[in-house]
């Protein structure tokens, strides 16, 4: 008898996508769900309140690429508060996210986006992102 031939090695590619299918920790939540929430304000939406961002775009988003109906908490992650997260996203040390979106605070907490860059490469990748559904995230029904 022959043995049999032993299965080839994952592509570059196939191993990608295996490893795309690995659980993303909360900050990669975040970050994903950040830009993919981007893309679905519409330019009429601004200035938007940064509350409203992440109650009404944020946080469905984060569901969303998340792969799970789990409340998504932005306390969860290293930032703590999205003031934070977004100093540090919009900062000019080096983050993927500088120079994609333009805030303003007209008051002490209170912080508008203003402006999107719709041309910014994080965004045409999100752009590309799959998201999965509520459906399918909790198994159709």
């Amino acid at each position: 008898a022959t043995a049999a031939a032993a299965p080839a090695a994952p592509t570059t590619a196939a191993a990608a996508e295996v490893q795309h299918e690995q659980p993303l920790g909360v900050d990669d939540v975040l970050h994903r769900a950040f830009v993919v929430a981007l893309t679905r304000v519409e330019k009429k939406q601004l200035p938007l309140l940064l509350s409203t961002f992440y109650s009404q775009y944020l946080l469905p988003a984060a569901v969303a690429v998340g792969g799970s109906s789990d409340h998504f908490s932005i306390k969860k992650t290293k930032y703590k508060q999205l003031g934070k997260f977004i100093a540090v996203a919009t900062g000019d040390d080096g983050s993927d996210f500088y120079g994609l979106i333009t805030t303003t605070e007209k008051d002490k907490g209170v912080v508008s986006i203003t402006a999107i860059d719709r041309q910014h490469a994080e965004y045409r990748r999100a752009r590309g992102y799959v998201v999965v559904t509520a459906d399918s995230a909790d198994g159709g029904g």
